[in-house]
């Protein structure tokens, strides 16, 4: 979208047109007045409107980016499913996502443990030392 901000600090005066075709030129001079004193007010909201939608169009420019990357990630994957079959075919991006994986689970893993209450953790020690007896 295209946003516009205006400030109006007085009147112009128009010289001369000096362009009509695509659009208008001209020449003006501020024809000024008397500075009231509550203009600082408005100029100073429209100054904080202006970064409002700067940041604004900064946001949705980072969302288009994020949902660019995320459709290319997304066909990058439902390529390689047809490319698995192909003989001496490298896979370590799907070894990365196997690996991205287990990294997720072992947070998942920790954060439950971060967040159980300490009689759930001695419970999970003592399951943990049955299964260690059983692999021996």
């Amino acid at each position: 979208g295209i946003f516009l901000t205006i400030r109006c600090v007085g009147r112009a005066e128009l010289v001369e047109i000096t362009q009509q075709v695509p659009y208008v030129k001209a020449v003006c001079v501020e024809v000024t007045d008397e500075v009231p004193p509550n203009l600082e007010l408005p100029t100073i909201v429209a100054g904080n409107i202006e970064n409002f939608v700067v940041g604004i169009s900064a946001l949705e420019h980072r969302l288009q980016e994020e949902a660019e990357s995320e459709s290319a990630a997304s066909a990058a994957i439902e390529g390689d499913g047809d490319d698995d079959e192909e003989e001496g075919e490298d896979f370590s991006a799907g070894a990365g996502r196997v690996g991205e994986m287990e990294d997720r689970l072992r947070r998942a893993e920790l954060e439950d443990a971060f967040y159980a209450s300490p009689e759930d953790a001695d419970e999970e020690e003592e399951d943990d030392e049955d299964d260690d007896d059983d692999g021996q």
